[in-house]
């Protein structure tokens, strides 16, 4: 025997129980399981659903579901702005990722550093001018925040220091010796160099690789003029993201995105991939404007060219050498025409 029909009666004495007096029924009409009714909200007037659907589970008015998610973004949103007291700067901010992504999440960022106090500057902090000296008489002048952390660095992390390098070439040992005591940064910086200036004097040799003053110690902070400033020199988004990794997680940590547009729009691609149409004579920047022109596949034309397969001798290259491509201005940088690509 087969299911017996819903009658419209039993059908609205289900919803009657389920709802209660949630919903206005007069509009229900029972045609169905699969069938759409007509439910009133005493709030926001009519929506439908579908009977089955409707009468299985609990399901609430769409836009009253919509202003409950609403508000509580709301309410979300003034916890989280509370809960910056618990932060003494935006550095110690920063650091807790897992609530960091919490205010990204919720597009709390800006309001994070303006009611947070900016982290100190590292570069403010007092320095120690220190020197290794080696028995050849080869030595290396530095300066530093934290005389420990960088001895461990010379000597076992950083594979590029000098210090390391001339120890596995010459298996001497230096001494470490102790210049000055702490001063502020910018004469730190400057005693350096007049250290240095001293060594050389006596005839050592400088080991040092960079130019004297470098306070190192320091995290860059990233604007978005200084992004804009480095965007400006490339073409492509993957050679900036390629040479700048921190600037490039900067900007995709305070969505920045509207950045990019500044990256220059090239005409062509090198002048290796510049054709030419022997027969009507026409040039194109690229196979992509030939095959735009032409209704001819880019590939194919490259295809042609490369392996020899043009036996009606239609495209050719024009003659190898670098293509010249228009900038254009974006935020107030104006770039060069015809630079070299």
């Amino acid at each position: 025997m087969g299911n017996k029909k819903i009658t419209q009666e039993a059908y609205l004495q289900k919803l009657q129980v389920t709802y209660g007096d949630m919903f206005n029924l007069d509009k229900v009409i029972y045609t169905g399981a699969h069938d759409k009714i007509t439910i009133t909200c005493r709030i926001h007037g009519d929506f439908m659903y579908r009977a089955s659907d409707f009468s299985r589970t609990k399901r609430p008015c769409p836009r009253c579901l919509m202003l409950e998610v609403s508000q509580y973004r709301i309410d979300k949103k003034i916890n989280l702005i509370k809960k910056l007291g618990e932060f003494k700067d935006y550095g110690e901010f920063v650091k807790s990722r897992t609530r960091y992504m919490e205010y990204v999440r919720y597009g709390l960022l800006d309001e994070a550093k303006k009611l947070l106090p900016p982290s100190p500057d590292l570069s403010r902090r007092d320095r120690i001018v220190y020197a290794y000296e080696f028995p050849d008489k080869h030595v290396y002048v530095g300066l530093t925040c934290s005389l420990t952390r960088r001895s461990w660095q010379h000597m076992f992390h950083d594979n590029y220091s000098s210090v390391k390098e001339h120890i596995e070439t010459t298996k001497l040992l230096p001494v470490l010796v102790v210049k000055t005591s702490r001063l502020p940064s910018i004469d730190a910086s400057r005693k350096e160099g007049e250290i240095v200036d001293i060594y050389l004097s006596e005839g050592w040799k400088i080991l040092n690789k960079a130019k004297t003053g470098g306070l190192g110690a320091t995290k860059p902070i990233y604007t978005k003029e200084s992004c804009i400033m480095v965007i400006s020199r490339y073409t492509f988004l993957k050679d900036f993201r390629k040479n700048n990794p921190n600037m490039f997680a900067a900007i995709q940590r305070n969505n920045w995105y509207d950045l990019y547009q500044g990256l220059t729009k090239v005409i062509g691609k090198q002048a290796s991939r510049r054709v030419r149409n022997i027969v009507t004579g026409k040039e194109y920047i690229s196979t992509i404007e030939a095959g735009r022109d032409t209704g001819i596949n880019p590939s194919t034309i490259r295809a042609s060219i490369a392996r020899g397969r043009n036996k009606t001798k239609t495209w050719e290259y024009v003659q190898d050498g670098v293509c010249l491509f228009q900038g254009k201005k974006y935020l107030g940088i104006d770039e060069k025409p015809g630079e070299l690509y």
